[in-house]
């Protein structure tokens, strides 16, 4: 059935409904309007899977709640039991917390109706909601001790609601309790304090001037002195009720009658005893009381019994038997055939004597047969509703790990796709780098171009100068060769001038020797002239030669720059690829150094001391530090060897490891056997009281574990306790060399001081840290205890 109406959407398909809100919401709506639950019942049950089915919370709770109050008013309390803790998981996992609260005190009434006590206190004393009845909830749990027979605790209870009541003046609310009281008290036979609580009652009552109260007050007060044996007080006491006008004190008089009976008989008048007893037994005749008229007459009975007046205790005997058959009150019949069976015999009718007391044990015995099998069937309803409990939880439990295994995979698909973010971030950063590398190198060749051609553009500058200024020399020694041709040819000029000056001077020679002087000096001219123009040529040969050779060396130059510029480039390109491998193994081993870094520090801190060179200490105004120690360790370590010694440490360090990472948390350090760690920094969070003490759990839980493996091997092992407590703390880097993360601060010491306190196997927390988890598990309230420099500290064991 629970498999159907949790997991199963079959029936779903074959209507064809719609999986969305809006047709949860109309069912409900068709509800709220619709007063034959009959009809409704299929719709809501469809309504119900459709909100499973979608995981709609809203209307899961509505719906719970509707099939709760519908099997509750059925009387078919364990099936409303199974849709009352499907209705409070979906109020705990909404954090709705007042409505879970209300229901765990509906489910504390479903077990308390069906007599399972210690169960409807389990759920009333889970309700920790301030905005809750605390008073209708103790008061319920008063009735549940009671009803166990565990007086103490309803008296605890009792006084908690009495204080209430005193402080807020309630008048109304302080009577009920002090009737409560009192009522422990007759239960306890501690009639005194009953009589205390009776007085203080009465005084309030005449403080009110509520007659019907008093009158209720003095025959309270009359039976109080009665259980005391202090007859003529409670007569005084019954006879002031009876004073009070009966039309405005609305006292039951057959009861007061009754009492001041049973009182005349214990102070040894019978006369009166019979007296008030036959006024009591007239007034519930009256009023058609059969089953107290039978009560009365076996009274009447037994006080003459006691007397000695056998006929008399036969005859009003018989008038019990009579109605009591009537009546079929085989519960009073059961003591009244005894009491016939002893009259009977006092009279000698053994026979009858015989008869009535078999009748007294046949009916004896089938009482004793119907208690047995209404425990019996008691337990068998407690295992039903306890079986019924089980297994819910188990769907339930198997439900939340379904939709952790969901979460689970959705946040693994939100990794992994913040992952292939990251990846693809990482390639397009590492792509506009290479583009830029690239950018950076295109820029640099062109730079070094740029240099180059200066270069050789100087060079050939330097060059083409030296080349002017080569022909310029060149172009000067023609000039001066020009000047110097010019210069003779004047002196041939000057030298004909002074052979014509001559020729008329020698005129008068002979012609002979004229011609042949003549001839002579023109020969030797001639010799003269060409030795010049000789001369000449070869100046301009070597000219031409020495530019064809300044051409030359300029081609060879160009071919040798054009080289070397190859070989320039194709050494870039080997640089370029050296120096991307050397950013890819620079990149390695930044990582690695940034893991390393953040084994060490954390990740803000790591990246301050990066960016900046140093790390400024923090305030956290809220951080739960824990602390763990191993007891016995000294002695159960003189035991093992130095490397079974570090193996078992680092194992069960290892694993805490874990658990602090699962669960967000910072490792501080370790210190010998001592394991520190703390929730809420570097990153501050609301969450870090409830982080911590589900770490502490689960590495008690893997401590338990290991310990009872060891056992199981008959070797020893180590316990541990665990403290942890809630406050403000100051975190940073210590020291220059191999520096540290470390917090320090009071809560740091009382952390400290909440492990020392502890004790093993278990999980000490301060009243700091229980004011943030106290509505997320249980514990058991250990008070103030003194702690070592630091006063008196309230603790508390986790239990779950």
């Amino acid at each position: 059935m629970i498999l159907l109406l949790i997991f199963s959407v079959n029936g779903l398909k074959a209507q064809e409904i719609t999986l969305d809100s809006n047709y949860v919401n109309q069912i409900i709506y068709e509800a709220q309007i619709q007063s034959d639950p009959i009809e409704l019942f299929d719709k809501m049950e469809t309504a119900l899977l459709v909100a499973r089915s979608i995981n709609y919370a809203e209307g899961k709770a509505k719906l719970t709640d509707w099939f709760s109050k519908y099997y509750e008013n059925k009387g078919e309390h364990v099936s409303a039991l199974r849709y009352y803790l499907e209705l409070l998981e979906v109020h705990l996992k909404e954090k709705n917390m007042l409505a879970a609260a209300n229901t765990k005190f509906r489910i504390g009434e479903i077990y308390a109706q069906e007599g399972l006590h210690e169960k409807a206190i389990e759920y009333y004393r889970d309700i920790n909601n301030p905005q809750a009845n605390k008073i209708e909830i103790w008061q319920r749990m008063i009735n549940c001790f009671r009803n166990e027979n565990k007086l103490d605790s309803a008296a605890y209870y009792i006084d908690k609601v009495y204080n209430v009541a005193k402080q807020k003046d309630d008048l109304d609310l302080l009577l009920n309790t002090m009737q409560e009281q009192v009522l422990s008290s007759t239960q306890e036979g501690t009639y005194r304090k009953a009589l205390e609580y009776n007085l203080e009652i009465l005084a309030l009552i005449k403080e009110k001037g509520n007659l019907p109260l008093m009158a209720r007050g003095y025959n309270n007060l009359g039976y109080n002195y009665d259980k005391l044996q202090d007859y003529e007080t409670a007569l005084n006491y019954y006879k002031m009720a009876e004073a009070i006008d009966q039309n405005v004190a609305n006292l039951d008089l057959s009861k007061l009658y009754t009492n001041m009976g049973i009182t005349y008989q214990n102070q040894g008048d019978l006369s009166q005893s019979i007296v008030h007893l036959k006024l009591a037994r007239e007034i519930v005749d009256r009023k058609k009381q059969p089953i107290r008229f039978s009560y009365i007459s076996h009274l009447i009975s037994v006080i003459y019994y006691k007397n000695g007046d056998l006929y008399n205790a036969l005859n009003y005997n018989e008038d019990a038997i009579y109605i009591s058959k009537l009546n079929d009150d085989y519960i009073g019949l059961k003591d009244i055939y005894e009491l016939a069976s002893s009259i009977h015999q006092g009279l000698f009718d053994y026979e009858k004597a015989l008869n009535y007391y078999k009748n007294h044990l046949a009916l004896k015995d089938s009482f004793l047969l119907e208690e047995r099998m209404s425990q019996q069937s008691m337990l068998q309803q407690q295992y039903l509703m306890e079986r019924a409990e089980k297994e819910i939880k188990i769907l339930l439990s198997n439900q939340k790990i379904q939709d952790l295994n969901m979460n689970q995979l959705n946040l693994e698909k939100e990794k992994l796709e913040l992952f292939t973010s990251t990846l693809r971030l990482e390639a397009e950063k590492k792509d506009r780098e290479l583009t830029l590398l690239k950018q950076e190198q295109e820029i640099r060749e062109t730079v070094l171009k740029n240099k180059e051609l200066q270069s050789k553009q100087t060079q050939q500058d330097l060059l083409l100068t030296t080349q002017q200024l080569k022909a310029a020399k060149q172009q000067k020694k023609i000039s001066d060769l020009n000047r110097l041709e010019a210069e003779q040819r004047l002196a041939l000029a000057e030298r004909a001038n002074i052979e014509k000056e001559r020729l008329k001077e020698i005129d008068m020679l002979s012609k002979d020797k004229e011609i042949l002087t003549r001839q002579q000096e023109i020969a030797a001219l001639e010799i003269e002239k060409q030795s010049t123009f000789r001369k000449l040529a070869k100046g301009f040969g070597a000219l031409g030669l020495i530019i064809l050779c300044l051409i030359l060396a300029g081609l060879v130059f160009a071919r040798r720059s054009n080289t070397k510029l190859s070989l320039q480039n194709i050494e870039i390109e080997n640089q370029k690829s050296e120096l991307e491998e050397n950013r890819d193994i620079i990149q390695s081993e930044k990582a690695k150094s940034d893991a390393l870094l953040l084994n060490i520090l954390p990740a803000e801190t790591a990246r301050e001391l990066r960016e900046v060179g140093s790390a400024t200490p923090k305030k956290y105004d809220l951080v739960s530090v824990l602390f763990t120690d191993f007891s016995d360790f000294t002695s159960i370590s003189k035991s093992m060897s130095a490397e079974e010694l570090i193996e078992e440490l680092n194992e069960c360090f290892i694993a805490f490891d874990e658990i602090v990472n699962k669960y967000g948390l910072e490792k501080i350090k370790t210190i010998g056997d001592s394991y520190m760690c703390a929730g809420g920094l570097p990153k501050p969070n609301k969450t870090n009281p409830t982080d911590v003490v589900l770490a502490a759990i689960e590495m008690n839980k893997f401590m338990n574990k290991r310990h009872a493996q060891k056992q199981r091997s008959n070797k020893e092992y180590w316990n541990m306790r665990i403290g942890i407590h809630s406050g403000e703390v100051i975190a940073g880097v210590v020291g220059k060399n191999k520096f540290a993360y470390d917090i320090w601060g009071d809560t740091v010491n009382l952390a400290s001081r909440m492990e020392s306190n502890g004790e093993i196997g278990k999980i000490n927390i301060s009243a700091a840290t229980h004011a943030y988890v106290k509505d997320n598990f249980k514990f058991t309230p250990r008070g103030s205890l003194p702690i070592k420099n630091g006063g008196e500290v309230e603790m508390y064991f986790v239990e779950r």
